[in-house]
């Protein structure tokens, strides 16, 4: 199950609008240990995510645009390539649903930059939402949306084979709501309400989680690993 990561951080903005010159290589001194000679213990988080081998965590991590206060989606793109993620979450406030996609998906494969999730104020079925968001090859819609509404988001998103994250302060509560859809509407949730015991009962609903707090979030993070859950963060 894959699941999607976004945050925002001060220190990595500032990072990404000055990016310091890569360090220079290093010859490995003799008797290094075969890892250090394959320059395995220097291979970027951003290697690991890509590799998605079985030793390696496979999580899709990246930014929200609407992080970078300044600027155009496509600078926020330039600055997500700049901090070396391979993600990014776009939204209707950066990405009008009425744009033109291809100067944007030509944007995105230079950088090697994946548009996981476009985020809106409110989902509808609405068939051009979307159309919209598959056009972008987005894999999520995250937003609220009415609980009238779930029956007929459902059928688009069947179709359309885009999943629907809906935003939640309550997982196991919103859990019950979604209870008698398809696995393709799911939850949105942060780590400020999602504990492990709301993460036993979500378990592969959860489908984007946005990261607020920095402290003590490794029990949370391999609890979802041994879960094979994969959100995007």
């Amino acid at each position: 199950m894959k699941t999607v990561l976004t945050f925002a951080a001060a220190a990595m903005i500032a990072t990404a609008q000055n990016p310091a010159p890569p360090p220079t290589a290093k010859k490995a001194p003799p008797g290094s240990s075969l890892d250090q000679r394959r320059g395995s213990s220097r291979v970027t988080w951003r290697t690991r995510t890509l590799a998605g081998n079985d030793r390696l965590l496979n999580w899709k991590t990246g930014p929200a645009a609407s992080a970078f206060v300044q600027g155009t989606f496509l600078e926020a793109v330039d600055k997500t390539d700049a901090l070396g993620l391979a993600s990014i979450e776009a939204s209707s406030r950066n990405l009008a649903p009425t744009t033109d996609v291809e100067p944007v998906k030509e944007a995105l494969r230079p950088h090697a930059v994946a548009l996981v999730g476009y985020r809106v104020e409110t989902i509808t079925a609405d068939k051009k939402l979307f159309d919209f968001a598959k056009a972008l090859v987005a894999e999520m819609l995250i937003g609220n949306a009415a609980l009238v509404a779930l029956a007929a988001i459902d059928a688009l998103a069947a179709e359309t084979k885009i999943k629907v994250a809906l935003l939640t302060r309550n997982p196991k509560a919103d859990l019950a709501a979604i209870a008698g859809t398809s696995r393709q509407i799911g939850l949105a949730a942060d780590t400020g309400s999602l504990n492990l015991d709301a993460l036993a009962a979500v378990k592969d609903r959860l489908f984007a989680l946005e990261l607020r707090r920095a402290g003590s979030l490794a029990p949370l993070f391999n609890e979802m690993n041994r879960l094979e859950i994969r959100p995007l963060f």
